[in-house]
């Protein structure tokens, strides 16, 4: 019976929202209109207006709760993006009906440029957010997949216009995924590219987030006939700080260096891109940079891990250490110590998650991985 109240009285409160009830430069939590169980966050920038078409951001959490919408703010206030972050998408659950809710409900309420589709999540949200964005019925703009990204139900794309960004700390146990994907996209000529930061399977933080989403707003300038000059600026301006900054950090170093070199080439932007070719000057001129680019071809070259089997997990550690010994002193061996160490933790939540005589067959995995760590 108490049940049965809570539900009469959950149908009672739930009302027609309309776009005048969300608050401009705020949160509005949405019960849904169909089903009173399904709950979404949504923020509008600031200076929303129906009158013009806005980019938006779909999110999504392994454990449900705001859908990482916190995480998102910094960014999307700078930037002028509706974030919308599922309460219900998690994971071990279907969520497809969640994900047609929310994307029938806002498109119904605001008003969306729907050449400016993002979605993105951590873990098994980065999952949902691929399965969400490559079995819409628009084409997505980019994605930013934090922590996780393949998705057994989706296929990879093998041509498409999307960006795909992916983000992960060093000692993320899905690490070498995202490393092995990003390199996939890259052979399909698909644009993408890796952000790693330090930490474990974790979310980045909103510093980090709010950098991947202004390489999507200059991606997008980018691919304009005729770009926005002034925003382009003001973007590399910022962007080329981010990878300064981050350049400094021997882990990152690679990775800002072929973000800067990227953005670079893009023939729209070459006559604006100043502060971005004085930092490409200055990693060319360091004294490391030849030895850190050959590191990072043979980086490169490593092989995917085809699955999560034992016999995967070790070939790859030993690729990774391999390179570690061969190109010392490079930000190349140090992500390979990172790799390794990730492969370490897979190999131990793999014992765990399997059990009994099944997770045993990870024990000599984990014991070669260890030694080869031992062996540095």
């Amino acid at each position: 019976m108490p049940r049965l109240i809570s539900a009469l009285l959950c149908l009672l409160t739930v009302h027609t929202i309309s776009a005048q009830d969300f608050k401009a430069g705020a949160v509005t939590v949405v019960t849904s209109t169909t089903d009173p169980n399904e709950q979404y966050s949504v923020y509008v920038p600031k200076d929303y207006s129906s009158k013009k078409k806005w980019p938006i951001l779909y999110t999504f959490s392994p454990s449900g709760g705001d859908g990482g919408m916190h995480r998102y703010q910094t960014g999307a206030a700078e930037l002028g993006w509706i974030v919308v972050s599922s309460h219900n998408s998690k994971n071990m659950r279907d969520n497809r009906k969640t994900q047609k809710i929310i994307w029938d409900e806002t498109h119904d309420l605001l008003s969306i440029d729907d050449d400016r589709l993002y979605s993105s999540g951590m873990s098994g949200g980065a999952r949902e957010a691929l399965y969400f964005s490559l079995t819409n019925e628009k084409e997505f703009a980019g994605l930013i997949s934090c922590g996780a990204f393949r998705n057994p139900n989706a296929p990879l794309p093998k041509k498409a216009d999307t960006y795909y960004i992916m983000v992960a700390g060093a000692t993320d146990y899905n690490y070498a995924e995202l490393i092995d994907y990003n390199n996939i996209l890259k052979k399909r000529n698909i644009k993408s590219e890796l952000v790693t930061f330090h930490g474990g399977h974790l979310w980045a933080d909103k510093k980090l987030l709010a950098h991947c989403m202004r390489l999507h707003e200059l991606h997008y300038q980018a691919n304009q006939r005729k770009p926005d000059e002034k925003r382009c600026a003001e973007l590399i301006k910022t962007i080329t700080k981010t990878l300064k900054q981050r350049s400094a950090d021997e882990l990152f170093w690679h990775e800002s260096y072929a973000s800067a070199l990227s953005i670079s080439q893009e023939k729209k932007l070459k006559k604006i891109v100043g502060p971005l070719a004085a930092l490409l000057t200055s990693l060319e001129e360091d004294e490391r940079f030849d030895k850190e680019v050959k590191a990072n071809a043979a980086f490169a070259k490593i092989p995917a891990t085809k699955n999560d089997t034992a016999p995967e997990m070790t070939r790859s550690a030993k690729a990774y250490m391999k390179l570690h010994s061969e190109h010392p002193d490079t930000a190349a061996a140090k992500k390979s110590l990172s790799v390794t160490k990730s492969m370490l933790a897979r190999a131990k939540k793999a014992k765990k998650y399997f059990g009994g005589k099944k997770g045993d067959v990870y024990n000599s995995t984990i014991n070669e991985i260890e030694q080869l760590l031992a062996n540095k």
